[in-house]
């Protein structure tokens, strides 16, 4: 009988204990899951806003720098020294090239 008694309370005891770490199990999936759910979302937000702040900087530099060339190119085509030079091109081509250097050089292009 007694050995009823100690067989009824092992299995009790492995039931509990396999309930207990099913429950266990249970709540470290869930939490690992909430846990890797909410770094993706956050990551991915971060991740977004960085994009969006560097498209804007680069946004930015390239309007400011279409400005300056802009501006640039106006303060070329008012010239009348490069007006004159581009209207006796054919007679001082060294001095033409050379104007056109040097506007190449303050407007900091690679190509005129």
């Amino acid at each position: 009988m007694s050995e009823l008694k100690n067989l009824r309370k092992g299995s009790l005891r492995n039931r509990m204990l396999l309930i207990f770490l099913l429950l266990l199990t249970i709540i470290v999936l869930v939490t690992l899951y909430v846990v890797q759910r909410a770094t993706y979302d956050h990551s991915s937000s971060q991740l977004r806003v960085h994009v969006e702040t560097s498209a804007s900087v680069v946004r930015d530099k390239i309007d400011n720098r279409a400005t300056t060339l802009q501006n640039g190119v106006r303060t070329v085509a008012k010239s009348f020294n490069v007006k004159k030079l581009i209207s006796t091109a054919e007679q001082d081509i060294p001095s033409l090239v050379s104007a056109m250097n040097n506007v190449q050089i303050r407007l900091s292009t690679d190509i005129y």
